[in-house]
């Protein structure tokens, strides 16, 4: 079998860690440094075409998308503020960016994607590391899913994985507890143009209770943000390890 050999290798200033895939076109790698570095380099000779520093860490892949006014590749990725940043694909000059948080601890973690006018991004959080602390009050996070627009960065819908939190008990320590909380999305939404759909993955519940819209897959109709239907992460999981007739019993109206 023929043996690979490395063509080239590009060192990342002042970065110890990554979080971000590529994005490879005909002529070009695009990748987002944690240190806030942006690259675009040549995919023949991984030279450098151009570079751009952002105030703010990356923490997401970059993914790449259309200006619908110039029609011009841009790219998007999400940094630690939290927010989406929109950059020429031609030059890394930012075109705008978009705060994203619903919450005090809200996160960017799976990447933003396109579709035609929109761009669709996943919130998630890091409230469940502050939580660490038995004085913290946790926890009043809620994750979600938001659409903003492709021009500016507007925003045109969020909805919420969870419902606003209430007071639940009084720990051991004398701290209030809130709930429901979490359910952060941290994948890539994927699109069913057909269906006019977006589907994202949640993640747990940060605190009680428990909610029935954790560890599920989620549809969001894509004009409105409004949740078509919901299936559990975990019952998939058991049927993919039978082969019992299952059919009709997955999708829940919410």
């Amino acid at each position: 079998m023929t043996q690979l050999e490395r063509a080239w290798s590009f060192s990342l200033p002042e970065t110890t860690t990554l979080r971000s895939q590529p994005v490879v076109t005909n002529d070009t790698v695009f990748v987002a440094a944690t240190s806030g570095y942006l690259f675009a380099l040549d995919r023949a000779s991984g030279c450098t075409r151009w570079v751009q520093r952002s105030p703010m860490r990356f923490r997401t892949s970059v993914s790449l998308g259309t200006h619908p006014t110039s029609n011009k590749p841009m790219l998007l990725v999400g940094d630690v503020s939290p927010s989406i940043q929109a950059r020429d694909a031609a030059s890394g000059d930012l075109l705008w960016t978009a705060p994203i948080g619903v919450h005090k601890y809200s996160m960017a973690t799976g990447s933003a994607i396109q579709f035609k006018d929109v761009i669709y991004v996943p919130v998630s959080s890091s409230e469940i590391a502050v939580a660490q602390n038995p004085k913290h009050e946790c926890c009043t996070n809620h994750d979600a899913v938001s659409a903003i627009s492709a021009a500016d960065g507007k925003l045109l819908w969020t909805t919420p994985m969870t419902d606003e939190p209430k007071k639940t008990i009084v720990s051991s320590v004398g701290t209030q507890r809130w709930g429901p909380s979490g359910a952060p999305v941290w994948s890539t939404p994927a699109i069913d143009a057909k269906r006019r759909l977006i589907y994202v993955g949640t993640g747990e519940n940060t605190s009680q209770p428990a909610t029935d819209m954790s560890d599920f897959i989620v549809a969001l109709e894509m004009t409105t943000g409004k949740i078509r239907w919901v299936v559990s992460g975990v019952l998939l999981r058991f049927l993919g390890r039978s082969n019992g007739n299952s059919r009709g019993c997955l999708r829940r109206e919410p």
